[in-house]
């Protein structure tokens, strides 16, 4: 053994004996990996850019945008609404999701509240974004819908004292139908790609363009 290392110790020697040796196997290696590692850098996020106007900033609207959040799909960013428009109308965001000052738990329980979605039309991401934003929505009314219900059968049961006490009742509710449907299993998983789209579908599209969510409540 002590014979290999003498033999391999003299190779290495004589291999790096000239300047130009250590510059090509040790230097330059050394100089692209960082050069290439920095500028990299780290994994961007796949999903697609979702900027919201939150006018409401109430708990109802901190439930939607963690919900959405969560979402594999898009990535909300909140901004004010003038610089919203300015990004849509630039062109670097395919749709803007603006929440109303209504999204709170008391014009919930009165019944109807909507939401504007400002989308470019027939851009991929963009459907992407209302696909993501619809089932976020459908999500928070369903929880909503059993709250009413729920509402409904303990009002026919025993009448509630005051609107207070009914109102009381419905955001309990709410949060106990929200809490059992977030731990509810997971039945799919979705695989998504993240190739970019090389296709520009829309190069004249109105940049004003808006498509509007409503999201109704029966009682």
């Amino acid at each position: 053994m002590s014979k290999i290392l003498a033999i391999a110790w003299k190779d290495a020697l004589l291999r790096f004996t000239s300047p130009a040796e250590w510059l090509f196997f040790l230097i330059l290696p050394i100089f692209f990996t960082v050069v290439l590692g920095g500028g990299t850098g780290a994994p961007r996020d796949p999903r697609v850019r979702l900027v919201v106007v939150d006018q409401a900033n109430s708990p109802l609207s901190a439930e939607l945008l963690s919900t959405l959040g969560s979402s594999e799909a898009v990535r909300p960013e909140v901004l004010p609404l003038g610089k919203a428009e300015g990004e849509f109308s630039r062109r670097r965001v395919s749709a803007v999701l603006v929440i109303p000052a209504e999204l709170d738990l008391q014009h919930l329980a009165q019944g109807k509240i909507e939401l504007e979605l400002r989308q470019r039309p027939n851009n991929m991401n963009a459907l992407i974004a209302y696909r993501a934003v619809t089932a976020a929505i459908n999500g928070l009314s369903s929880a909503a819908d059993i709250a009413t219900a729920s509402v409904a059968e303990a009002g026919r049961i025993k009448p509630f004292e005051s609107d207070a006490a009914r109102q009381a009742y419905f955001e309990a509710s709410l949060q106990e139908a929200q809490a059992q449907m977030s731990a509810a299993p997971r039945r799919l998983t979705v695989v998504r790609g993240s190739t970019k789209d090389q296709i520009e579908y829309d190069p004249q599209a109105n940049s004003s363009a808006g498509q509007l969510i409503t999201w109704s409540l029966s009682r």
